[in-house]
């Protein structure tokens, strides 16, 4: 059963959490690629810690195209493309964004938990590091993740399953930051799924405002930001899936406060084989 579980489609292997690139700890099929595109829309009326401290409305439009591909039953990789219209941007690109994993345990075939960890890098246009509705720190930005997940199956099919991860990032200029990310949830047929999310960022710079009229990038300032959502994916047989998601945000600090996001993703898998 955990070699059948082990080789389920890609599908149901793709992101749940608000960042495109890849952050559950399992893969799909080897030698399988996947795609998706989706559109996200959020919205903010007021930055935390800004000067000067007024409203600053913002409705940000950010539609996105992505790709992976599982090299062997430990590599895998991603990449994906952001434009953005926001009231600072007219659909111009945002960021590219590269990813490499390796798994060193799965729980699937057999281990007590699932673990992977990667590297990912990704550019930022200077029209969007000066733009305060983009969460990137610099132009360049470097992460390493780690991810840990569990999952519970009947039947050889997974019924339930958690992931825990957290990312420590530098840029080419600015300050370190953490980010962690973490996800529960129910799969009812394959056909149906649902859950929660969490996700945490923190800047570690030493500024403690934000100034909204010269904004440079979040690498130099000191933000914290907690979002929480929910998810739900349909599946479409061999057709692929579509996800719906809504997240909010319930703490920022020097950060964009209490914003509202929603994300409509069809993701599309294929096989070499």
């Amino acid at each position: 059963m955990k070699k059948i579980l082990w080789s389920l489609p890609i599908l149901f292997s793709a992101n749940v959490s608000l960042e495109a690139l890849d952050q559950v700890p399992w893969y799909g099929e080897v030698y399988a690629f996947r795609s998706d595109i989706g559109f996200l829309y959020s919205y903010f009326h007021k930055v935390n810690g800004a000067i000067p401290n007024q409203p600053y409305p913002s409705n940000n439009y950010v539609p996105f195209v992505g790709a992976g591909f599982t090299l062997s039953q430990d590599w895998d990789l991603d990449l994906d493309f952001e434009m953005a219209r926001t009231p600072r941007q007219n659909f111009s690109p945002r960021s590219l964004g590269l990813q490499a994993r390796y798994r060193f345990f799965n729980d699937i075939a057999g281990d007590f938990i699932t673990l992977v960890s990667g590297i990912n890098v990704r550019g930022v246009t200077p029209k969007s590091v000066r733009d305060i509705s983009s969460p990137y720190a610099s132009y360049l930005n470097f992460e390493l993740t780690t991810s840990v997940g569990k999952e519970k199956s009947l039947n050889e099919t997974w019924t339930m399953r958690g992931f825990f991860g957290g990312a420590l990032g530098m840029a080419t200029q600015g300050y370190p930051w953490a980010r962690f990310y973490s996800s529960f949830e129910l799969n009812s047929g394959d056909v149906h799924r649902g859950g929660f999310l969490c996700d945490g960022y923190f800047g570690l710079g030493g500024k403690q405002y934000v100034p909204v009229d010269h904004f440079k990038g979040w690498g130099h300032i000191q933000h914290d930001s907690v979002d929480v959502g929910v998810f739900y994916r349909y599946r479409l047989n061999l057709w692929g899936t579509f996800m719906l998601s809504y997240s909010c945000r319930v703490f920022a600090h020097n950060f964009p406060e209490y914003e509202q996001r929603g994300i409509l993703r069809y993701e599309i898998p294929f096989s070499l084989f």
